[in-house]
This record gives structure tokens, C-alpha cells and sequence, in this order.
């Protein structure tokens, strides 16, 4: 028979706060986005003091962009802070490279053009 897991109150609430601020709310809007009375309850979630209704996690990890795994599970900075430095270095690679193609593609016509023209202004004046 399989042992349940046992979830750690601090671990999620630690959790609950990284993913609050990395999302840049603040407990103001995470209330009214669960629509709650108060902002006691979120720091109640964020201290590790009480877990959130299934409801409210379910909405919390959609509002936070988050898996189940990244709440309940112990945060490891290095290992995440690495994997998200390098998708922020590719994503800003994508980014410089779309905006390089644009331009390309946006001066490509003038460039040619402007080479026909000569051409043409060339070949009339040489001959």
C-alpha cells in the first residue's frame, strides 16, 4: 500500500510568496483576485500558517502560472534560477533575431530598388 505524501505548511508558503513576487503582485491584488475580505488570509497562506481551500489554490496557481510542483515541493534556487536565466537568454535570442529578420525583410526591397536603378542608370549612361 502506498503512504500518502506529507505536505509542508512553510514550503508552500514560502512558494506562495516567490511565485507572488515573481509575478510582481501584491497582496492587495492576489485578495482581490481571490476575492477575499481581507489580505490576513494570503499572509496566513504565505507564512505557512493554513493551507488555502482546494478552490483557492486551484486559483492561485492559475493566477501564479504554476504546477502543483512548484507550491508543494521544496524551492531549489540554483537549479531554477539557472533554468530560467538560460529561457530568458534564449527567449531575448528569439526576440533580437525576429527583430533583425523584420528589419531585413523591411529594407530588402529598397535595397533592391535601388540596385536596379543604378543598374539601369549605368547601363544607359555606359552605352
Amino acid at each position: 500500500m502506498f503512504c500518502r505524501t506529507e505536505y509542508d505548511m512553510k514550503v508552500i508558503g514560502r512558494n506562495l510568496r516567490r511565485l507572488r513576487e515573481k509575478k510582481h503582485l501584491s497582496v492587495e491584488q492576489v485578495r482581490e483576485y481571490l476575492c477575499l475580505g481581507s489580505v490576513q488570509a494570503v499572509y496566513k497562506y504565505e507564512a505557512g500558517a493554513g493551507y488555502p481551500q482546494a478552490d483557492t489554490m486551484l486559483a492561485l496557481m492559475e493566477l501564479y502560472d504554476a504546477g502543483v510542483h512548484e507550491i508543494v515541493k521544496e524551492y531549489e534556487e540554483e537549479h531554477c534560477s539557472s533554468f530560467d536565466v538560460l529561457r530568458d537568454c534564449i527567449n531575448d535570442i528569439f526576440s533580437h533575431i525576429k527583430t533583425s529578420l523584420l528589419v531585413i525583410m523591411a529594407t530588402i526591397p529598397e535595397v533592391f530598388f535601388v540596385g536596379i536603378f543604378i543598374y539601369c542608370y549605368q547601363r544607359r549612361h555606359i552605352q
